[in-house]
């Protein structure tokens, strides 16, 4: 008997327990919960009125601290945004910049890699108090939207705005030739926009992050760039220092990539171009390979470090010399086309050289096509009178890559072009009905101005067949010819 009525109380005691104590340690860990932010609600009942009240309104007031909690969030969030944020783009401003910046820079166990580009909208500041703040705000929605075309904006690419005209893009995890090309991308798409360009256009300078980079020094290069860049009368340079994206290149400076150009050794490789219908050799493009001590050089790596410091007039003469060399050996007899860079011609020096040796070759020059840039052509402020200038000594002018930037044709309407290669990528396999018409709009217009349309990078039947379609002059591409050595052809 004893023993049952033990059992009974100890039963009796557990329930009471599970009664009383369990809604005590639901409303206790509730309001731990409610400490670190977790809003949760109490489920369980105990069946007792009181604490079944205690219960509901500890529900109630978790509840209200949740909602006083997401409306103070939000008041904190607002006033983040309003500090960190500028009103007329909804970008992170020269606050968050900074802060961005050295966050990044201060990262010591990451190899560092990349560079910032200063965009200068020169006078914006008089659409908006001469005209309006929304014609402000279009031009300021126009270069977010290119920026974002050309970089995609995204973690590695953020953009700020630092103040009414001025705006900094940190290029994160990139080299000298992405940060060469978003820039000068850049720079070309804007000289699209009307109401800047009447403006004044814009300015751009970048500069690659180097090893003990903090946010002042980087800064200051960048600004230092664009200062020359406004100064000089350029819409884009970048300053030479050589960051951690350049740790591999053999070199580092002006004087060793001069000292590499003078050093080098170059061979030719030849590949012609044809009529698509009569198969006819319209001319031969030379591609052109350098190396010292027999070591091959990377070409684009030596032009992209040759347009940084500033020395692509010494590798485009070179490279003229050596195709005057062949020519006078007999080992060039045709028409020939070679690419140069239109920065080259930024140079007096470079043009008079130039023109001098044009007079004293008047039969090479009369056999020779200078293939020039689409977007390196359209930085060059000189492009019409050097066109004229050329093709008043015999040369030839050609447009390489047309449609890889934002071009259009207008903007080379009033040169003196003879010939026109459109971008690679519009003959590719995935290439589409729009890609279709785009070539044949292009044959179509080209040919009322006079110029000769050619399509690259054939390598299949199919895309021949496209090529006469649309109507080109000319094509080329390992299915009508692999390059091959000068050499090998003599």
């Amino acid at each position: 008997m004893t023993l049952f009525v033990g059992v009974i109380a100890w039963a009796m005691g557990i329930a009471l327990i599970n009664i009383v104590l369990k809604p005590i340690l639901a409303v206790k860990n509730q309001a731990a919960a409610v400490t670190n932010k977790h809003f949760t609600q109490i489920t369980d009942h105990s069946g007792i009125a009181e604490f079944e009240q205690l219960i509901e309104v500890h529900n109630s007031m978790t509840t209200q601290i949740q909602a006083l909690f997401s409306q103070q969030q939000k008041q904190l969030d607002d006033l983040k945004d309003n500090l960190y944020h500028e009103a007329s783009s909804g970008l992170p401003n020269r606050e968050y910049f900074q802060l961005t910046l050295a966050d990044f820079l201060n990262r010591k166990s990451e190899r560092l890699m990349g560079g910032l580009v200063m965009i200068h909208l020169n006078d914006l500041t008089k659409l908006r108090h001469d005209q309006s703040f929304s014609a402000y705000q279009d031009v300021i929605s126009y270069v977010v939207k290119v920026v974002e075309r050309v970089t995609g904006m995204g973690k590695n690419a953020p953009l700020f705005q630092l103040n009414e005209q001025d705006f900094a893009l940190l290029l994160l995890h990139q080299g000298t030739s992405d940060i060469l090309e978003s820039s000068k991308l850049i720079v070309r798409q804007l000289e699209d926009c009307e109401p800047l360009e009447q403006l004044g256009g814009c300015f751009v300078g970048a500069s690659e992050i180097l090893e003990h980079d903090t946010s002042v020094s980087l800064t200051k290069r960048t600004d230092e760039a664009l200062k020359y860049a406004k100064k000089s009368h350029k819409r884009f340079y970048m300053d030479k220092s050589t960051g951690e994206s350049n740790n591999n290149t053999l070199f580092k400076s002006k004087q060793e990539v001069v000292h590499a150009i003078e050093r080098s050794r170059v061979e030719f490789f030849t590949q012609p171009v044809i009529d698509p219908i009569s198969g006819e050799k319209l001319f031969t493009e030379l591609y052109t390979k350098l190396s010292i001590d027999e070591q091959p050089l990377s070409l684009p790596q030596v032009l992209i470090l040759a347009e940084k410091f500033e020395v692509t007039p010494a590798l485009d003469k070179k490279v003229l010399m050596e195709v005057e060399k062949h020519y006078q050996l007999g080992a060039l007899k045709d028409k020939i086309s070679i690419n140069i860079s239109a920065f080259s011609f930024d140079s007096e020096v470079f043009q008079t050289w130039l023109i001098k040796w044009l007079n004293e070759e008047p039969a090479l020059a009369k056999n020779i096509i200078l293939e020039f840039d689409e977007i390196d052509l359209a930085h060059t402020s000189n492009a019409r009178d050097i066109s004229f200038k050329l093709a008043n000594h015999g040369i030839e002018i050609a447009i390489d890559h047309f449609g890889r930037g934002s071009s259009s044709l207008s903007r080379f309407s009033d040169m003196k072009l003879h010939w026109l290669k459109v971008d690679s990528r519009y003959i590719q396999k995935d290439s589409t009905d729009n890609n279709r018409d785009y070539l044949k709009m292009i044959c179509e217009l080209v040919s009322k101005l006079g110029v000769k349309a050619i399509i690259p990078n054939i390598e299949s039947d199919e895309q021949i067949e496209l090529a006469k379609e649309v109507g080109c002059a000319g094509i080329q591409g390992f299915k009508i010819a692999k390059p091959i050595s000068i050499f090998e052809q003599v």
